[in-house]
């Protein structure tokens, strides 16, 4: 994978330095500098990176200089890529070593940059899953779903188990400020929400569509059966008839 500066550094490991020949800008501040070396590029640098560096045409840079400003430029390219993710959505701390990786920028860079990002509280993988937690319980997810979710985007088991300790909040299911309550609770809510009035026609069917619902958001087979039952009883208390015994077959 091509390096992100657009610069082969094997290339210069026989290169002893030389003096700028030249610094071809590109238009805008997005684009990078071509620098020349006795007439011949070897690297693209950030303009901030080339303006830092105080760089002007006629300077002497030895093979030292020329690798300390590449790996300046790619610690800026890094910092500048992981913002503009950060621009769209939160990030997970494993997610964006993954997407700066994906990228083409060295092991070491990609964790300088995670540092960075953690030490300017721009990553907190908490922030990240308490986040997460109240956007996927708003869809109706089970905290067993959320919880495999954010472990395959790599948080920390210690950072979901503070988020997702204590029940579940779900503030847009039950109508705000509910906190501590139950899966069972949630599973409940959810399918009465949603299929309630189909009890009243087709329980049976509305049965299969409940138990595919809430199978599909992560709630285990103990909760949904009791969640039916529940459903159930109120079926019979409106004079619908359901046989409960037949959710356990």
């Amino acid at each position: 994978m091509p390096s992100p500066n657009n610069t082969d550094l094997a290339s210069l490991a026989w290169r002893p330095g030389g003096v700028i020949t030249r610094l071809e800008r590109g238009r805008g501040r997005s684009k990078p500098v071509a620098v020349s070396l006795d007439g011949v590029v070897v690297c693209q640098l950030a303009r901030t990176v080339v303006e830092q560096a105080g760089l002007e045409v006629g300077q002497c840079l030895s093979h030292e200089d020329l690798r300390l400003l590449i790996e300046q430029d790619s610690q800026y390219r890094a910092r500048d890529k992981a913002l503009r993710l950060l621009a769209v959505r939160d990030r997970a701390c494993r997610e964006m070593e993954q997407k700066l990786a994906a990228a083409g920028f060295s092991a070491a860079i990609v964790a300088g940059t995670v540092g960075w990002l953690v030490e300017r509280g721009l990553l907190d993988d908490v922030r990240f899953a308490s986040q997460f937690a109240a956007e996927k319980r708003r869809l109706g997810w089970s905290t067993r779903r959320i919880r495999n979710e954010l472990l395959r985007k790599g948080v920390e088991r210690e950072a979901i188990d503070q988020v997702l300790a204590g029940g579940v909040d779900t503030p847009d299911t039950f109508g705000g400020g509910a906190t501590g309550v139950t899966e069972l609770e949630v599973a409940v809510a959810l399918a009465r929400r949603r299929f309630g009035r189909e009890f009243g026609s087709d329980a049976a069917a509305a049965t299969r569509k409940v138990v595919g619902f809430l199978a599909r958001r992560g709630f285990d087979w103990d909760d949904i059966q009791k969640a039916m039952r529940l459903l159930a009883e109120d079926a019979r208390q409106d004079e619908t008839p359901l046989d409960p015994d037949s959710l356990s077959n």
